[in-house]
């Protein structure tokens, strides 16, 4: 989601998500310093990771959530939900 970012000297940055993100990193880490020590013929390339706090997505995940956003575009449906009898949970 982030373009990594070359500090001074040899380090590069990579911004990411969420500290789930990062343990991934960390566990290849390595793997991702040969790689790129090989590519860039520099033994001294070192990585490092930044958590970034970025705005929070609005997509919603449960079917509450998902019923919530449809009925903010159309209130209609909570009386065709109370109609039918639906639970929005499920």
């Amino acid at each position: 989601m982030h373009e990594p970012k070359l500090l001074e000297g040899c380090l590069i940055e990579f911004p990411l998500s969420n500290a789930a993100q990062a343990e991934m990193i960390l566990d290849e880490k390595s793997m991702i310093l040969e790689y790129l020590r090989n590519k860039l013929e520099n033994d001294k390339v070192d990585i490092t990771t930044k958590i970034i706090e970025g705005e929070k997505s609005k997509i919603p995940y449960t079917n509450k959530d998902k019923f919530k956003k449809m009925l903010d575009e159309n209130p209609q449906l909570e009386i065709l939900r109370v109609k039918l009898g639906l639970d929005p949970d499920y």
